[in-house]
């Protein structure tokens, strides 16, 4: 099997990972929602799925990779 088919059959945990600046989280929580509540998608979003604030780069790419895609919000 390919690597492309690998990842092609490969269990995302999100559809998307938002990411975000800190000015911009009330309108990507909203975002997030709409994408739940409109599309039936599972969106990562910081303030739902995280307790700790500061998370290291390492912490972040292996959440950023259990995601089917990325959304970077920023204005």
């Amino acid at each position: 099997m390919s690597n492309k088919a690998k990842e092609s059959t490969k269990q995302h945990l999100y559809d998307v990972f938002l990411c975000h600046n800190g000015c911009d989280k009330v309108m990507v929580e909203i975002i997030a929602q709409r994408l739940e509540d409109e599309a039936n998608l599972r969106p990562f979003l910081d303030k739902w799925h995280l307790v700790l604030e500061n998370l290291g780069k390492k912490i972040l790419s292996k959440l950023l990779m259990q995601a089917h895609m990325c959304g970077v919000c920023r204005r």
